[in-house]
């Protein structure tokens, strides 16, 4: 695959499809991280360990592009995500994501052994709201179509036969109430918290954060630190 950049900029764009180039940013020396803008936590802490790529996906052209929406799907999402670490050269990763990030994470952890490690914030990995999240704004969006191809994913089964260390977390106030959706993201964390944590999972609710967690790398990025140190990537 070519990888088109500057490596002293540290920017650079990846072809994955005769009409699609993701561009990510990558910082830092060591195992390799990978995230998804805007959610991309404090660089200067992570970095000091980590090589630490933020995508900027789903790109701007696939947003615009409204006859290619019903192929985003979870198989493409993690293809094109693959496509990125192979560009790197790195045959394994951690990944963290957070909200719709969060649920990439747990595709990408139930469908390929590259996952080293992947901390999923702002999302609960069991009893997710699949169903309800294509309803979720007054228009139908390419998310929709992402979320419809989940509606009938086998959850638990795939939720159990991740092996790499996990974590989950969420503020201990998040709650999403959209146009036609009340996600409870907090809640559903907590009610399956001791099931996770029998699973392997280090699960982790924030006092007094809503759904902006993912906009708080202060806050963030020294919880997911230790138990990506502890993994030993």
């Amino acid at each position: 695959m070519q990888l088109l950049g500057s490596a002293a900029a540290a920017a650079w764009v990846v072809p994955v499809c005769a009409d699609t180039s993701i561009p990510f940013a990558v910082v830092g020396n060591g195992p390799a991280l990978l995230t998804i803008k805007p959610h991309g936590g404090d660089h200067a802490l992570l970095t000091e360990r980590y090589r630490v790529a933020v995508l900027d996906y789903p790109t701007a052209e696939m947003l615009n592009a409204r006859d290619g929406w019903a192929a985003f799907t979870p198989d493409r999402v993690c293809s094109d995500i693959l496509g990125v670490a192979d560009a790197m050269g790195v045959p394994s990763f951690a990944f963290y994501g957070y909200s719709w990030g969060g649920v990439v994470g747990l595709q990408l952890a139930t469908r390929t052994s590259r996952v080293s490690a992947g901390a999923i914030g702002g999302w609960p990995p069991l009893g997710a709201p699949y169903a309800e999240m294509p309803n979720g704004t007054a228009e139908r969006t390419m998310y929709s179509y992402f979320y419809d191809s989940l509606v009938n994913w086998p959850e638990r089964q795939a939720i159990a036969g991740i092996r790499c260390p996990r974590m989950a977390f969420a503020g201990s106030n998040d709650i999403i109430r959209a146009a036609h959706v009340t996600a409870r993201i907090a809640p559903l964390l907590a009610e399956h918290r001791v099931e996770l944590e029998r699973m392997g999972w280090v699960v982790r609710l924030v006092d007094g954060f809503a759904h902006e967690l993912g906009f708080r790398p202060d806050v963030v990025a020294p919880l997911i630190r230790p138990f990506l140190d502890a993994a030993k990537l």
